[in-house]
């Protein structure tokens, strides 16, 4: 019974850790929160998952790993990108923005990378041999070397959105966002949160990696939070016939 006891507790333990909580909105400013809902193609069952339990939380495990072959979690997509535009947004960041790119053996170390323009792109050489890494927007171009096992930076002085690139290895790729906008970062399996907003009406984008982009529009009130739900999917995506 003891031993029942304690595991209920660790699980009570588990769901408040997890759960979010945000604080009110002030009385002359708004709030807007994006949930970020991951959704498989329709038809298409999800990724199966088993719960592990540790001693203070619980996260799930993809179990359909193999050598070839393993099923999108669409409840985990990272580096989702979110932008706030509008004519009286401040400059205040969004907890996620973070411009550092590693060069690994396989891959970039993130899919996604927002910064403010005029803003300092940080690339990490992870491999053995110097790489040289680039990015194009429709009106702007960087390139970077960077020894091996060392850090290099790069300013990027105009917004856009940017595809990065490794010259010596064409299988990567990252999509580098520089917007003077409002910007946050994180998985699916969190939420934007933009607090302390002006009254006024804004723009919310959303870009999840190889996923539709979505936005919306939205007017904020003083003391007030705009709640909205952003599907993450590929439903609307043309389907190929046979």
């Amino acid at each position: 019974m003891r031993f029942a006891i304690t595991i209920a507790c660790i699980a009570v333990l588990a769901g408040c850790a997890s759960a979010p909580s945000w604080p009110d909105p002030q009385p002359d400013s708004g709030q807007i929160l994006v949930h970020l809902d991951g959704k498989a193609r329709q038809g298409v069952r999800t990724a199966n998952n088993r719960e592990i339990v540790g001693e203070y939380d619980s996260a799930k495990e993809n179990t359909e790993r193999g050598a070839n072959f393993e099923r999108v979690n669409y409840g985990a997509i990272e580096d989702v990108v979110v932008i706030l535009h509008g004519t009286r947004q401040t400059s205040a960041r969004g907890p996620g923005v973070r411009p550092i790119l590693a060069v690994g053996n396989m891959k970039f170390s993130r899919q996604q990378v927002a910064m403010l323009p005029g803003g300092t792109l940080t690339l990490r050489n992870d491999r053995s041999s110097a790489v040289t890494v680039f990015g194009a927007s429709d009106d702007e171009f960087f390139e970077l070397t960077v020894e091996p096992k060392t850090t290099g930076s790069v300013t990027v002085p105009r917004a856009g959105v940017y595809e990065v690139m490794c010259e010596e290895d064409e299988s990567l790729s990252c999509t580098l966002y520089v917007t003077e906008g409002i910007c946050w970062i994180g998985p699916s399996s969190e939420s934007a949160f933009f607090i302390d907003v002006e009254p006024g009406k804004y723009t919310v984008s959303v870009y999840a990696p190889r996923l539709p982009a979505r936005s919306f529009d939205v007017t904020v009130e003083a003391g007030t939070r705009h709640t909205a739900t952003i599907n993450l999917s590929v439903n609307d995506l043309p389907k190929m016939k046979r």
